[in-house]
């Protein structure tokens, strides 16, 4: 029975390695889809500095959803402070 072409779905694996580490010459380095990072000399230094790159890894995609740090657009006008908020509580004369 022929199949038209439509109809045959194929399936398409997408091979990644569980462990991103590899020693190259007697020294260590960890993947990301950043590149490689190192290197270290052991591998429990490679997996402390994969660690600490994940852990920054997302605090900064947290701050950029929230807009920590963000730019200044120069087309856009600054915004007036609120002064309301800078005033020591106790502190206002009536």
């Amino acid at each position: 029975m022929d199949k038209r072409k439509e109809d045959i779905s194929e399936k398409v694996l997408h091979y990644r390695s569980a462990d991103r580490f590899v020693r190259v010459d007697g020294k260590w380095f960890f993947q990301a889809r950043e590149g490689d990072h190192g290197p270290y000399n052991s591998r429990e230094e490679a997996g402390r500095a994969a660690a600490l790159f994940i852990a920054s890894s997302e605090m900064k995609e947290a701050e950029e959803k929230k807009g920590v740090g963000k730019q200044h657009d120069p087309e856009e006008p600054p915004k007036a402070p609120n002064w309301e908020l800078m005033v020591e509580p106790g502190s206002r004369q009536s």
